[in-house]
């Protein structure tokens, strides 16, 4: 009598088949999965882009509305690390209309009056004590312009072309700001000097470490993580020719310090040519690749900032804003 069925012989076979097929759906599945990491994270990263350029264009644009224009912006230069942006906040000062209304000058003089200015007024270094003789940028007395952890730039109103001082707040008491200057000071401003203190928006980078995420910070305020550098550039048109002449470029490749910190400060150009902002973002996926091959990622070396300081054969990918703006408020 004779039964049907499989020899051994067919069922090893049809079993390497079915192995077979199964390790090609799992290495297919496994190589869309990959990419479907690569390119969620590659899409955060340029999300975070958009969100951060698009708020630091439009500070930049507003930079030294009815303020003087060397009061615009000012910043922090580091070659080995993310730069410091220093923008007047246009937001603390009343409107135009407003302004009319009250019958106020539209000059662009507004600042809160510094106290005991002499000829010999200087300041500088990482806690400065700058005395106001209010809080607020004004006439009227609308409440607090000034914040901890926000920034604030120091002009002589006198003076366009004299030096001038940003830095970011780190405690306010009454009239009282104490303030992280950096490298960069005000004077001695001489004789019949006017100086006051302009309130700024801040952007500064934390780079990562310890476990946690590069981030971006605005006046003490978390806005994007994973952006990894910070670098600006800036243009002085010195000879007010409405083109970039060779010295009118600063913080950019080469290792040129910005202007506002250049030692002696009678090299710093006149702050009052300032015409045009270069901002350089660099942000990065939040996790490495997950092929583990990828060794390709490096650190983009924008602005004056050294390769050598940056990452390099990590599993990193990186995406990269560069934008020129021009402070519409600052005109000639």
């Amino acid at each position: 009598m004779r039964r049907d069925g499989f020899t051994l012989i067919e069922l090893m076979i049809t079993s390497a088949i079915l192995l077979l097929v199964m390790l090609y759906v799992t290495q297919a599945f496994t190589v869309q999965q990959k990419t479907y990491v690569v390119v969620d994270q590659v899409t955060e990263a340029q999300q975070n882009l958009r969100a951060v350029s698009d708020l630091v264009d439009r500070d930049v644009r507003l930079a030294g509305y009815m303020v003087p224009r060397q009061a615009a912006v000012c910043g922090h230069d580091a070659t080995t690390g993310p730069d410091r942006l220093y923008l007047s906040n246009a937001d603390v000062i009343r409107t135009v209309f407003a302004l009319e209304g009250g019958n106020e000058n539209l000059g662009g003089d507004y600042g809160a009056p510094v106290s005991g200015v002499n000829a010999a007024y200087n300041k500088s270094g990482a806690t400065a004590s700058v005395v106001l003789t209010r809080t607020w940028v004004d006439v009227a007395a609308d409440g607090i312009d000034f914040a901890v952890n926000a920034g604030v730039i120091l002009v002589n109103r006198r003076d366009p072309s004299a030096n001038v001082a940003c830095g970011t707040i780190t405690n306010i008491t009454a009239n009282t700001l104490t303030v992280n200057l950096g490298s960069t000071s005000i004077g001695p401003v001489g004789l019949n000097a006017d100086v006051v203190a302009v309130p700024a928006h801040v952007y500064s980078l934390t780079p990562a470490g310890g476990g946690n995420p590069a981030q971006l910070f605005r006046d003490g305020m978390l806005i994007a993580s994973d952006v990894e550098d910070l670098q600006v550039t800036y243009f002085f048109d010195l000879d007010d020719d409405l083109e970039v002449d060779a010295g009118e470029s600063f913080g950019n490749a080469g290792g040129t310090a910005q202007p506002w910190e250049l030692s002696p400060a009678t090299s710093r150009p006149d702050p009052s040519a300032l015409r045009e902002v270069q901002m350089n973002l660099v942000t990065v996926t939040r996790d490495d690749d997950p092929n583990k091959d990828w060794t390709l990622g490096i650190g983009q070396a924008t602005g004056n900032r050294t390769a050598g300081s940056l990452s390099t054969g990590d599993g990193k990918r990186r995406r990269v804003y560069t934008a020129r703006v021009r402070p519409r408020n600052v005109i000639s």
